[in-house]
């Protein structure tokens, strides 16, 4: 890992490895999750002569978090790839996202087209909100707890979530178990389907990923992703 400033005030871990012989990938994770996510595909990219960059991106694992809302904003993500770019010189890159990473991907794609040899985006396509996000999603989901709507009010979900048992039932059993604590009391709130990267994760994983999120304000951090990814 290396450290590197992508704005003023912000700097992101960097997994960097590779000739770049092929090229540049990067590789964005999603929600709640890190730079490991990519764990498995780094080293198959690299014996094919990529050089990938897999940021730990804002807000995330031990990055850089700044509390302003608007600081996680769809282009000013899109912006801290760009940054990654330049700081090796890159002239383009495939940039590859998963779940909320495909967000960023779309971003960049819109933003940074010249900057794009390729595009993928993993189980997010390209939405084009008919209105505001948070809108939409509170005509979907009505008085349904749904976790983006849950992260919208800063600090609730921060202070009455413990991250370490969202994450060994995310990694362990394959689903989330969205948990709202009470006087050491746990609360059921909701059950998501399987995350693909969840089941069956080995021990050390879990305990990497339990790391990454333990002191982060991941939960605001996502529904701040949220409320204005259309920008």
């Amino acid at each position: 890992m290396r450290r590197v400033e992508v704005a003023p005030g912000v700097e992101l871990d960097v997994r960097d490895e590779g000739s770049g012989e092929k090229g540049v990938a990067v590789l964005l994770h999603g929600f709640p999750e890190s730079s490991h996510s990519w764990r498995h595909q780094v080293q198959p990219l690299v014996a094919a002569g990529w050089r990938v960059l897999v940021p730990d991106q804002r807000g995330y694992a031990s990055s850089s978090a700044p509390s302003e809302i608007s600081a996680y904003r769809g282009d000013v993500l899109a912006d801290d790839v760009i940054a990654l770019l330049n700081d090796i010189d890159a002239d383009d890159a495939v940039i590859i996202g998963h779940d909320w990473g495909a967000i960023v991907t779309w971003h960049v794609g819109q933003r940074h087209p010249s900057r794009c040899r390729a595009l993928i985006a993993a189980s997010v396509p390209y939405t084009p909100w008919p209105v505001h996000p948070i809108e939409n999603l509170q005509a979907v989901h009505g008085d349904e707890f749904f976790y983006i709507l849950y992260f919208q009010a800063p600090g609730i979900a921060d202070g009455k979530t413990y991250p370490i048992v969202i994450c060994n039932d995310f990694f362990q059993q394959g689903s989330v178990r969205w948990a709202e604590c009470s006087n050491e009391k746990v609360k059921d709130r909701k059950v998501v389907p399987q995350h693909p990267c969840g089941a069956g994760a080995a021990r050390s994983d879990r305990f990497k990923f339990s790391a990454d999120l333990q002191h982060r304000r991941l939960f605001t951090t996502d529904g701040c992703a949220c409320r204005e990814p259309h920008r």
